[in-house]
């Protein structure tokens, strides 16, 4: 079983095992977010626009990468 969290919180290493998680932005989105409301307000008949930023996979052993077998 391999779990995969999101957001990268900073207790996810802690876990044990260390949770694989999916990390956002977080400073870009909330200064995107920002500016979209800023110029929304200045110009409200503004077109829409949708916003992808990158991600990023932190790979810990939650998802079955680091597992080790022990033997009986």
């Amino acid at each position: 079983m391999a779990i995969v969290g999101f957001d990268d919180m900073v207790w996810a290493n802690a876990l044990n095992p260390p949770l694989t998680t999916i990390a956002q932005p977080t400073y870009e989105l909330g200064t995107v977010a920002a500016q979209l409301l800023l110029n929304r307000i200045n110009d409200p008949q503004r077109p829409f626009r949708h916003v992808i930023l990158d991600t990023q996979l932190i790979v810990r052993e939650s998802s079955g990468t680091h597992c080790v077998l022990e033997k009986n």
